[in-house]
């Protein structure tokens, strides 16, 4: 029996096999910056920052992390939506050897508690908006200090005007800062790119504690080293076969600290030198179809929810949103229905295609093909390098031939 019957099936161009760089994670970065310097990393209600900008952004605030005591495998938790400031914290930790740990901004005060106790994380990066949160649950942790972050540092100066009259303490975001708490924007500034600490990160080093999302009881926390998030980001690249490196742009919509959205959004841009549309906020649709059609917006993880909802939106059917732009997008997290899926090729002219994995993966294994056939209720093809079987269900272990159930 053929060990891989699958790879046949594979899109042209797509690799059987491929060679992953010994590497740590936030070596993509560090490449970008080299080859696309000038590109944008991530944009932001009209605000850029470049992937050079990024890169010394990261080394900075890496430093002004290592002034706190943090150092090589250390955890550290971030509490912050779809904002460059997640990209900002995500690779300064790395950057140290540290470990992240993303918070969901949904959860509890006891989902929190249980998260950074299990972790063991003594400092947290938090929007200012989920600060007093934070605080309360505090004490019953053993979280030492916050780095805060206001979404206005990441606007451009006139909507960072407009947003301090207008929505900073409506929203929440306007906080009285405890002195034993820092700003991250006073950490950047106090330091330069060469204050980064030499830090001898290796592939094989812990870079993340994802915790699952508790569908089977308490929500556990997975982990996964440099090369495995590397590898994940590649295969993902290299499945995408009709993109081009330094020249797409990825509606970053779904949720950065859930690993799909981490690794098929953000990590994804990060190998292929994409820019990143940041929004915070999946469910205001105004600001997702507006980013589409104001950056052209190129390549769109999602959910079958988001594509549903764009599809029955009255001002996309209205024609009011150009969204040909859009490529290619991989949905996952549920079954993506053939009538969703056909509508929203058909608005855009992109491709839609199912995908599948899970956190402790650490996030895809699975894609159907973004130009071969896509079979209704099917999960995919397994990536480049995936082992696979389907085992008999009498004894778990007998290996089944094409066609059979198991």
């Amino acid at each position: 029996m053929d060990e891989k019957p699958w790879i046949k099936c594979y899109d042209k161009g797509v690799p059987a096999h491929i060679d992953y760089p010994q590497v740590p994670l936030f070596y993509f970065l560090e490449e970008a910056a080299r080859k696309y310097p000038n590109a944008s990393c991530t944009i932001f209600k009209g605000a850029t920052i470049s992937y050079k900008e990024m890169n010394d952004l990261t080394d900075r605030l890496a430093a002004g992390l290592a002034d706190l005591g943090i150092k090589k495998g250390d955890r550290v938790g971030i509490f912050i939506p779809n904002t460059p400031q997640f990209v900002m914290a995500y690779f300064a930790i790395l950057k140290l050897g540290a470990v992240v740990v993303s918070t969901n901004p949904l959860y509890t005060p006891k989902e929190i508690e249980h998260q950074v106790n299990d972790a063991g994380v003594e400092i947290m990066l938090v929007m200012s908006n989920f600060y007093n949160l934070m605080k309360k649950t505090q004490p019953k942790t053993k979280i030492r200090k916050l780095v805060v972050t206001n979404i206005k540092e990441a606007l451009t100066p006139v909507l960072s005007f407009l947003f301090t009259l207008t929505k900073e303490k409506k929203g929440g975001f306007r906080i009285d800062k405890a002195e034993e708490d820092v700003w991250m924007k006073d950490l950047i500034a106090a330091h330069k790119p060469e204050d980064k600490p030499k830090v001898d990160v290796s592939p094989d080093d812990v870079a993340l504690f994802q915790y699952s999302g508790g569908t089977t009881g308490i929500s556990k926390g997975a982990v996964a080293m440099h090369k495995n998030l590397v590898a994940n980001a590649l295969q993902i690249r290299y499945w995408m076969t009709d993109t081009e490196d330094g020249k797409e742009t990825v509606l970053m919509a779904i949720p950065l600290f859930h690993v799909y959205g981490m690794v098929a959004g953000m990590l994804y841009a990060m190998a292929a030198g994409a820019s990143m549309a940041m929004v915070p906020n999946p469910r205001d649709l105004k600001d997702v179809l507006s980013n589409i059609q104001k950056y052209n917006t190129t390549i769109f993880p999602g959910v079958p929810t988001l594509y549903n909802a764009i599809n029955n939106h009255p001002d996309v059917l209205a024609g009011k949103y150009n969204l040909s732009s859009i490529k290619a997008c991989i949905s996952g997290s549920a079954p993506l229905l053939r009538e969703t899926k056909e509508k929203f090729e058909a608005l855009t002219g992109g491709k839609l295609f199912e995908g599948y994995g899970l956190s402790e993966a650490p996030t895809a294994t699975h894609c159907n093909p973004m130009f071969g056939e896509n079979k209704t209720g099917s999960i995919g093809l397994p990536f480049p390098d995936v082992d696979c079987r389907i085992v008999s269900l009498d004894d778990g272990v007998t290996v089944l031939s094409p066609g059979e159930i198991g």
